[in-house]
């Protein structure tokens, strides 16, 4: 119940961001016409244009993990080849950022150490990809990328891990006051309702998947129970 719920929430907006991801390279049509500089970045585009589309069939079919795995793979490998194909830094790798601070909603609260990786993943990899393509600058210019290249790359990083704090101590706290109110449900159940005798003659708890609640008021509770006894009134 608790994966369907889940799934229903991840379904509409990983199908959306696919099908952005997808108009996003189809818009990138016109510029590779007029320049792209060999045809890798036409192969580039195309090939990730075919893992977008998966994504959107993974996710409208409700497999949400392959779903995931197709944008945010799909969306990382292609900002990565075509910043290295592309003859000039032209900072595609910027935009890896923005796939680094969206892993905060592309995954499940009890999901927090895969986001924070795939986080660090993309992350890292900008900070890589600026630093190198960097390197033919001199002085000033040079001191001034690498530490804007570094200052973006924490930045990013420290938002992803208070991301994950906060969401970890929220899911600690809820997972706290279910047991709590699960706890003060057991005790206040009656025995006799939620009891049953095994063969072996051990004494288990039912467990129901789906259950209906009657809420009733008995007249006269109070001394009824004084005169025949609680289980008996129940």
């Amino acid at each position: 119940m608790a994966t369907h719920i889940h799934t229903i929430k991840l379904k509409p907006l990983l199908t959306t961001t696919s099908l952005l991801f997808c108009m996003g390279l189809c818009l990138q049509l016109p510029l590779l016409i007029r320049y792209a500089p060999h045809p890798l970045v036409w192969l580039n585009l195309l090939a990730h244009l075919l893992i977008a589309l998966l994504a959107v069939l993974f996710s409208l079919n409700k497999q949400i993990p392959m779903a995931r795995t197709c944008l945010l793979f799909g969306y990382y490998s292609y900002l990565v080849f075509a910043t290295l194909l592309w003859s000039q830094d032209v900072y595609i790798q910027h935009f890896l950022l923005v796939g680094c601070l969206c892993c905060a909603y592309f995954f499940h609260s009890f999901e927090q150490r895969e986001r924070m990786l795939w986080a660090l993943l993309y992350a890292v990899s900008f900070c890589t990809l600026d630093l190198y393509l960097s390197h033919a600058l001199e002085g000033w210019l040079l001191a001034v990328r690498r530490g804007n290249s570094i200052t973006l790359t924490l930045t990013c990083v420290a938002v992803s891990i208070a991301t994950y704090r906060h969401n970890a101590k929220q899911w600690w706290q809820l997972k706290t006051q279910y047991q709590h109110a699960k706890s003060l449900l057991i005790q206040s159940t009656p025995a006799i309702q939620v009891l049953f005798h095994s063969p072996t003659g051990d004494q288990n708890r039912q467990h129901f998947n789906f259950c209906c609640v009657l809420f009733a008021d008995v007249k006269g509770y109070q001394q009824l129970v004084a005169r025949h006894g609680e289980l008996k009134v129940i």
